[in-house]
């Protein structure tokens, strides 16, 4: 009867450091889903907060393109007020070339 008795008082003991363990595991568990699930948070806000800094990027990108048109269309203007200033000061020169010949008549 004693030794039944220990054996019944050891499988207890044995039961309730399982149900201990079991309670343990079960907080353990908890945690790391807890911890996942803040993860998974962290990971989508950066993931959203890369897409809003892509499309600034690209933003940035059109907006350049855009600044590197205008200073072609800006280098077309500067070539043609140039071709300009060269002809009238030809024509300048014309005028004062037909200027001295009247003087001369």
């Amino acid at each position: 009867m004693k030794n039944i008795k220990a054996t019944m008082d050891d499988m207890a003991s044995a039961v309730e450091e399982l149900a201990n363990n079991a309670t343990k595991l079960a907080g353990s568990i908890s945690d790391i889903t807890e911890k996942g699930k803040s993860v998974n948070s962290t990971m989508l806000d950066l993931v959203d907060k890369a897409d809003v800094g892509q499309k600034d990027m690209k933003a940035v990108s059109d907006s350049m393109g855009g600044i590197t048109g205008s200073m072609s269309d800006m280098n077309d203007v500067v070539n043609i007020v140039g071709e300009s200033a060269k002809k009238i000061t030809e024509i300048v020169s014309m005028i004062d070339s037909i200027a001295q010949q009247t003087n001369l008549l």
